[in-house]
């Protein structure tokens, strides 16, 4: 019987060490690596030198299959933890396991996390925080914008950088992000988004945007 899974490797260049990638064929939203993810995880190759420093703690929300953060530990993050719900545990640590080298200096971890509930138990001050293609449920939008705003409380000065990928072909996505960035705004956040020329040439797209909540 043929392996349901797949591994995308994310070539950083001959100065880092490349990221493995489990996917598989069937599945949800979380069994592979979406082009927001790549769009993201190149954006911060090339401006790791301003988001990424030798303490820098990165904290993945919704990371899906870990792909971003991955890649920040691969850029030299001192500290990364990937957050996703109960049962997309299993294949983050998976995806930790597939890059285990990564591991020798630092911390890599994985952790269960639902979006607006009390963050108590999650032991992270993030000076980073990455969100990749996650405005996409309605539900989901309030409890995102509580997460990060309990997480902001923490570390006034963190950064967050979120990617998605623009659906405005249909109405309801559309509305999606409406309501995102108008929560987003209610809640004090400054939104500054990138243009297209800032991320990496190979990595590029009009449809997908990187911006950044101030």
């Amino acid at each position: 019987m043929a392996s349901d899974h797949l591994t995308r490797i994310l070539d950083l260049g001959p100065q880092f060490q490349a990221v493995q990638v489990p996917q598989k064929e069937v599945g949800d939203e979380a069994v592979v690596v979406w082009d927001a993810a790549l769009v993201l995880a190149f954006f911060l190759l090339k401006h790791r030198q301003r988001f990424i420093q030798e303490t820098t703690q990165v904290l993945e929300l919704g990371a899906g299959t870990g792909a971003v953060g991955l890649v920040c530990k691969a850029l030299g993050a001192e500290k990364v933890t990937l957050t996703d719900l109960p049962r997309i545990l299993p294949f983050l640590e998976e995806a930790i396991e597939a890059n285990k080298e990564l591991k020798t200096s630092g911390i890599l971890e994985a952790k269960a996390l639902t979006w607006g509930q009390d963050l108590k138990d999650l032991d992270s001050n993030p000076d980073l925080i990455i969100v990749s293609d996650c405005i996409y449920y309605e539900a989901s939008v309030e409890p995102l914008i509580q997460t990060l705003k309990a997480l902001r409380q923490r570390n006034p000065k963190v950064d967050i950088l979120l990617s998605y990928e623009v659906r405005d072909y249909l109405e309801s996505k559309r509305k999606i992000a409406q309501a995102f960035f108008r929560a987003a705004s209610s809640a004090d956040f400054q939104i500054r988004p990138f243009p297209t020329e800032a991320c990496h040439a190979e990595y590029a797209s009009d449809d997908i945007r990187v911006l950044q909540l101030q």
